[in-house]
């Protein structure tokens, strides 16, 4: 047998097993050449990468390598061998694995992670259709190049891998803090800071992307290998734990459980697949030790991953006339496989060929093309070009598309009912998070005169309630909008936030400068911003799902308070000029690093802030808090 066939295999062995081979008894089980390559591994190491939501189509840039160390740097992994170019904007959502590298055992305690903004693509959301793309700067305004941060894990709560346990690390972007937006200028003003923890970052769905590797169909299990934002291969494989209620689409054929277990099963080795779903076992505040397992809520497979027959357009539809759809912002996979963003309009034309499949559904959507409307999140597959002035499209009317579903943001327009069944009217804010300003809503009616309006957009609850609410609290939902033509209700909702949850974000830059006095008070208890600081920039604002709140409108001082109830959090101290981000597992230990980083001469640039606000008592809850100083 040759060695690489012996590698392979023995590495399939052990990742299917979720068991290293290290230590006593590895040269008698392989031959002594193999046995001193393999000597050193002791553990695997998922990587996954997130990012907080903001006002960005795309957000694309070359993320070159990420790498991690031990504290005194005598073992490192390299994660991101390959580099990958990543649209941030789109992990608003979702979080992504980005390898799952062998690591010699030991603590890491630092992540260090490289980008490239030269040919960097951002455009953000001004209301329009094609959004406004920006130019990346730094704070002396010039051009940015390749920029490398250094991540301190937590002190306190390291990286620890050790034998026979699959370990994970979590890396975030928080966008809000780092990107500083003038669209009078076209620019964003790049500090950027990115956090890493041991712990969770957040509870958003896990995205798993690489070719099938092998399946144990007894066990419920199959190994993928692992790429990233379809980009070049990653080190490591992971296994996939599967359920009963797992829904597939395999080859444009949708099913659930057993029947989607044996469709996948009969797909051949490095068959795409596109998992879905969460890690296990991860780290918690109490105990380091992890043996992490994914564990998939669906499975895309075959040509539902990636088709060497068809192209691939995703999207929002922010209009249809006819079976013409136009998406915007979208991304583009060829049938070569070669990803890439649109910076402007695409469309997709449908036909009465074109099949359509529901996420999470085992049946093919009933309506057919017109389950396909305006506000609908979509993947169409098909034959792509250029239009008459240039622009992508594809057409589908001899391929599919699948239906996935939809996220809302408004404020209600009238006091709702609290049983179930009622609908709610809503000033909506955004569809997908954009803008609604960008959607045209014309022939979502079923008549001209009950089009879907933005001012006053109906929401059917179904067997959902929402228990309390009052005119221009905000709601957030998500689920499918009704057919095309066939509104109202615009929107059926399948799962509901009330005002109390609706997730906040609070953010505050104090200028190019900064200011060494950015608080009225701050301490272990509480930070509270002095909004009176003449120091503070263009950006003091409070987004509550789609309300957003002039912080200099509050009438008082917020006070930001860390949620204790919180499963997983992080507070991060980052410096500008350093490059270096301390994180902080505890908001105490973050208040203790704060209290003697700025000591009176350190200025802080920026500081966002993500949890939940009470408007009666101006308390924002927070499970995550950057901030950044100029040092």
């Amino acid at each position: 047998m040759r060695l690489t066939t012996a590698i392979r295999r023995f590495a399939t062995r052990r990742l299917r097993s979720g068991r290293g081979a290290c230590g006593r008894g590895l040269a008698a089980a392989v031959p002594l050449a193999l046995a001193g390559m393999l000597a050193g591994c002791d553990g695997t190491t998922v990587v996954t990468l997130g990012a907080s939501p903001a006002h960005f189509l795309a957000y694309r840039v070359n993320l070159v390598s990420v790498t991690l160390a031990t504290a005194n740097g005598a073992s490192t992994v390299v994660v991101l061998p390959a580099g990958a170019v990543v649209d941030f904007a789109r992990l608003a959502n979702h979080d992504e694995v980005l390898g799952a590298p062998t690591a010699v055992q030991g603590r890491y305690t630092r992540a260090t992670v490289t980008l490239d903004y030269r040919g960097a693509q951002i455009i953000a959301d001004d209301g329009s259709a094609n959004g406004v793309a920006l130019t990346p700067v730094a704070a002396s305004g010039l051009p940015l190049g390749e920029i490398t941060l250094s991540l301190n894990l937590d002190p306190k709560d390291p990286l620890q891998v050790v034998p026979n346990r699959d370990s994970s690390v979590a890396l975030a972007f928080p966008l809000a803090v780092a990107n500083s937006v003038n669209l009078a200028l076209k620019t964003v003003t790049v500090r950027p800071v990115l956090v890493a923890s041991a712990i969770p970052l957040d509870q958003k769905p896990l995205r798993l992307r690489g070719p099938l590797a092998g399946i144990a169909a007894a066990s419920g299990q199959y190994t993928a290998g692992i790429t990233p934002f379809d980009g070049p291969a990653q080190p490591g494989e992971l296994v996939v734990t599967l359920g009963a209620g797992t829904a597939y689409e395999v080859d444009g054929a949708p099913s659930v459980g057993a029947t989607g277990l044996a469709a996948l099963a009969a797909q051949p080795r490095d068959a795409a697949t596109i998992a879905t779903g969460t890690l296990s076992g991860t780290a918690t505040l109490s105990s380091n030790a992890q043996n992490v397992a994914f564990v998939a809520s669906e499975v895309l497979a075959g040509t539902s991953a990636r088709s060497g027959a068809f192209d691939r357009l995703a999207g929002l539809v922010i209009a249809r006339h006819g079976d013409l759809v136009t998406l915007s912002p979208a991304t583009a996979l060829s049938a070569a496989g070669v990803p890439s963003i649109v910076t402007g309009a695409a469309t997709v034309t449908l036909g009465a060929g074109t099949a359509v499949t529901t996420q999470g559904s085992s049946a093919a959507a009933a309506a057919a093309i017109d389950s396909i409307s305006v506000g609908s999140r979509i993947v169409a597959f098909g034959k792509a070009s250029a239009d008459a002035v240039g622009d992508l499209a594809l057409d589908a009317t001899a391929g599919r598309v699948r239906l996935a579903p939809t996220t809302i943001e408004g404020v209600l327009a009238q006091s709702p009912t609290t049983s179930a069944g009622a609908t709610l009217q809503l000033a909506l804010g955004t569809i997908g998070g954009r803008a609604a300003s960008a959607f045209a809503f014309a022939g979502t009616g079923t008549s001209s005169a009950t089009d879907a309006t933005a001012a006053d957009y109906q929401v059917a609850t179904g067997a959902l309630a929402l228990a309390s609410g009052a005119v221009g609290d905000p709601v957030d939902a998500s689920g499918f909008v009704a057919p095309f033509g066939a509104a109202p209700p615009d929107f059926t909702a399948s799962a509901l936030v009330a005002p109390a949850n609706v997730p906040a974000e609070l953010t505050i830059g104090w200028g190019a400068a900064g200011t060494p006095r950015p608080f009225a008070s701050y301490g272990g208890a509480s930070l509270v911003p002095d909004l009176g600081n003449a120091a503070i920039g263009a950006r003091h604002t409070l987004e509550i799902g789609a309300e957003t709140i002039d912080l200099h409108t509050l009438g008082a001082n917020p006070t930001i308070v860390p949620d204790a109830a919180a499963p997983a959090a992080i507070y991060a101290i980052a410096h500008a000029a350093s490059g270096v981000v301390d994180d902080y597992d505890t908001y105490g230990d973050f208040a203790n690093a704060l209290q003697g980083a700025l000591n009176g001469a350190t200025a802080m640039l920026a500081l966002a802030a993500d949890g939940t606000y009470d408007v009666a008592t101006r308390t924002f809850t927070a499970n995550a808090i950057t901030v950044s100083l100029a040092n």
